[in-house]
């Protein structure tokens, strides 16, 4: 019989995956509370930040200007995969609650004039749009990521806060929920 030599070779890589692992479980655990301090919400019931935004027709408009109707407040941009599924939608409640005096407001963020244009355009988005161009309505949103989605009360507070995309209903849900 041959003697078998020790696998030095296989403790190495069973040494390596070990570290690799614990690794990545305390990576994991410190971009997890680095995560939650970036990615929370706005508190529900609080007062919406106030903003000035330049639309794409030149106009400005103050979120303020609408206080006593509800506000439908939508980030995205024109290269963001989750906004395009859900531009038809957005516009489709819009015509459905305009009449009812709800205002939607498109901000784009990190994407170029001729770009957010054309997405406009393709989507037959009728709403009021413009660019956020200092980062600044972002950053008192506490936008990480597009889309992302504010439903704010009659009396300027904010009840409803998603990032990533949404649906017609659970639009059309949290907006009823904001005219009673």
């Amino acid at each position: 019989m041959k003697s078998q030599k020790p696998k030095v070779k296989s403790q190495k890589y069973g040494i390596f995956y070990l570290l690799l692992l614990l690794c990545l479980v305390i990576f994991s655990c410190t971009s997890q509370n680095s995560r939650e301090d970036k990615g929370k919400l706005l508190e529900i019931g609080s007062p919406a930040p106030d903003f000035s935004l330049k639309l794409f027709d030149d106009k400005e408009v103050k979120l303020s200007d609408f206080k006593g109707s509800p506000v439908v407040l939508n980030f995205w941009a024109s290269w963001c995969g989750p906004c395009r599924e859900e531009a038809p939608a957005l516009e489709s409640v819009y015509k459905k609650y305009k009449d009812k005096e709800v205002v939607f407001i498109g901000i784009a963020v990190q994407d170029r004039k001729e770009k957010s244009l054309k997405y406009i355009k393709e989507f037959s988005i009728t709403y009021l749009n413009g660019a956020d161009d200092t980062g600044k309505i972002a950053e008192d949103y506490k936008i990480y990521g597009v889309p992302k989605t504010i439903v704010i009360d009659k009396e300027g507070k904010i009840r409803f806060d998603r990032t990533g995309g949404i649906k017609e209903d659970e639009l059309e849900w949290e907006i009823e929920k904001v005219l009673k």
